[in-house]
């Protein structure tokens, strides 16, 4: 097809197409289930509404989003070159089965019929590239038009079932059936591997086929079987030769919580081999949790992998971090004894573990301020290195980015616009709400330290069914805003 011609020569244009493919599946998923499909609203939001995920599998689902931020990174160039091959190659080996579930689930189709497994296509010689282009552009040419008269019966009969409703009985049935044929493809432990856990770990910048960044089923002694030997599913090293940390996954059907027992055996058995506690991953491809084990956090859900970068930077906080009650807060740019007061509060709870805080201050009375402090806290403390400052308005944002040049002048700082390039060098990100919800899936999970929402009372609130989840209602959630801590700022705190 096109999409496999295309993995290796132009991996961008492969993953274009992969997306495109499973953009018109997903439509027609809606027709055949009689949901209304709003034509005005983002891919992600397709995926995301009620009924599409009440009667899609989750494991399904998970294959869909995969496909859809893969090809988010390859389009916009996120991806660095050497690893958008690996990327279009992981979206298709997932898109490959989604389209076996589509076959069974909504086309009636026999398993008997599917191929067994999925087919990698090879790197073909730079020449004969060069020589089937002409036939390929053509190839794409009549798929896109085929694309376009199929849009056209499919608004047809989105138009048609506008306003129709499944029961709530009907809906289970339909789910059910999803989960059935989901079931019947066979997720095993290693096409988790491949399909989803190699795809998240891709995506945070890892380069699977160099052994010095990752190794798979990596041996390891110390463990408790008859021979004393184990495999690690994957180690994440740091260029010192040093693990940064464990990988374990398991089946789609088992839960992840049960994989974080093997994890921690063989993360105890790294520790005792090279004399560093590595940090813990472990999922089933679709739920992944991450354990701070160096820093004795407690496990907590997260969706992705973090990048080297990432782990190098939380390694050097846990090595080099500073008790942040017992750092001294500048008093240039908070001294107001309930500053002091809201400063001491926010340091002990971080202190405690706890990853949230709110502070209700009434309007005047230097929340911004005390933010400021608490960042610089942060900072020297050796806690964090990048923090993000999320904002309602342009005028507050422009107003936070002056006062953190201000008390902050040694730390970079730079406004966010929906127009940003994002230079990833730069310490403090100072934003709006909607501005920075463009640009989110292009950090990995553990780019940012400390998130500060100001205006938190805007991120409160129901979402209906039928309506889009507002961009200050998303900041709470780790899929969508990665960030190790949170502190929430308000004037009219809602109960």
């Amino acid at each position: 097809g096109v999409a496999e011609s295309f993995v290796f020569s132009d991996p961008q244009s492969a993953s274009l197409k992969i997306r495109s493919l499973l953009e018109t599946l997903v439509k027609d998923v809606y027709r055949i289930n009689r949901f209304y499909l709003d034509r005005n609203a983002r891919f992600v939001d397709w995926l995301t509404s009620a009924e599409f995920e009440s009667v899609v599998s989750a494991s399904i689902l998970e294959l869909m989003h995969a496909v859809r931020k893969s090809a988010n990174k390859q389009i916009h160039s996120e991806a660095p070159k050497r690893e958008k091959p690996a990327i279009a190659l992981s979206s298709l080996a997932a898109l490959y089965n989604i389209t076996r579930w589509y076959f069974l689930a909504h086309l009636g189709g026999d398993k008997g019929s599917l191929p067994s497994q999925f087919q990698q296509p090879t790197q073909s010689d730079p020449e004969a590239a060069i020589a089937v282009q002409g036939a390929l552009k053509k190839a794409v040419q009549d798929l896109e038009a085929r694309n376009k008269a199929m849009s056209v019966e499919l608004e047809r009969a989105i138009a048609e079932n506008k306003g129709a409703k499944h029961s709530h009985s009907e809906l289970q049935e339909l789910k059910a059936a999803s989960d059935k044929y989901a079931e019947t493809l066979g997720f095993n432990e290693e096409e988790t591997r491949v399909r989803l856990v190699d795809t998240m770990i891709a995506k945070a910048g890892w380069d699977l086929s160099d052994e010095n960044q990752v190794r798979v089923e990596e041996h390891v002694d110390h463990q408790p079987t008859a021979t004393g030997s184990g495999y690690v599913d994957y180690v994440l090293w740091d260029s010192d030769g040093s693990p940064l940390a464990v990988v374990e996954a398991k089946r789609v059907a088992v839960s992840a919580a049960d994989a974080r027992e093997q994890a921690m055996i063989y993360a105890e058995a790294l520790h005792k081999k090279h004399g560093v506690k590595p940090f813990v991953f472990y999922s089933n491809g679709i739920e992944t949790y991450f354990l701070n084990w160096p820093g004795n956090e407690v496990p907590r859900r997260v969706y992705g992998i973090y990048s080297r970068e990432s782990l190098r930077k939380l390694r050097r906080e846990v090595d080099e971090g500073l008790v942040l009650a017992e750092v001294e807060p500048d008093l240039s740019i908070a001294d107001r004894l309930h500053s002091l007061e809201a400063i001491k509060r926010v340091t002990e709870s971080l202190d405690s573990g706890r990853r949230k805080a709110l502070i209700a201050l009434a309007t005047g009375t230097g929340k911004t301020r005390v933010a400021i402090s608490i960042a610089d806290i942060i900072l020297r403390a050796h806690w964090g290195k990048r923090i993000l400052f999320l904002c309602d308005r342009v005028e507050l944002r422009e107003q936070a980015a002056q006062d953190f040049k201000r008390f902050l002048p040694d730390v970079t700082v730079a406004e966010f616009s929906s127009h940003s390039k994002e230079d990833k060098k730069t310490r403090i990100f100072v934003a709006t709400y909607p501005s920075f919800h463009n640009h989110f899936e292009n950090f990995d999970i553990g780019h940012f330290d400390l998130i500060i929402c100001d205006e938190a009372h805007r991120t409160t609130g129901a979402t209906l069914d039928g309506q889009e989840e507002s961009n200050f209602v998303r900041v709470h959630r780790d899929d969508v805003v990665g960030g190790d801590k949170r502190l929430y700022m308000t004037a009219t705190p809602r109960i």
